[in-house]
């Protein structure tokens, strides 16, 4: 057999048409890997936003934590701290709330038929 009765006989053409498919078969393939790679990559941008997002939210909590604010109220609540100079009122039961602005009311009233306007609200803002 020659080679130019090869190339045109039955053998070569069906050896060709399977080359042909086998390649569109891989290209196909990789195009389908391609597209879910692409949907893959998409997906996790939409992540690294979603985590940079919190990640500024955790960065902006551990500022304010370490802000003198934040030391103070802490210290405030729950270490019973108080700044010099500061006078603190406990108030244990409702029984003691109540006696407490029934000395205050009683205080105002002498103290609003003595008094002018301005001297009242003077001592409503700055008891002595």
């Amino acid at each position: 057999m020659s080679a130019n009765k090869f190339y045109h006989s039955k053998w070569f053409i069906i050896i060709v048409i399977l080359i042909i498919i086998f390649f569109l078969y891989q290209i196909w393939h990789d195009y389908y890997n391609q597209a879910d790679l692409r949907q893959e990559i998409m997906h996790l941008k939409d992540q690294m936003v979603l985590y940079d997002d919190e990640q500024t939210a955790l960065i902006d909590t551990l500022s304010y934590v370490q802000s003198r604010d934040f030391i103070e109220i802490e210290a405030r609540s729950k270490l019973n701290m108080r700044k010099p100079g500061e006078q603190i009122i406990i108030v244990s039961s409702d029984d003691d709330i109540q006696n407490v602005l029934q000395g205050r009311d009683q205080t105002m009233i002498n103290t609003n038929n003595e008094q002018s306007n301005l001297k009242r609200w003077w001592s409503y803002f700055w008891p002595q």
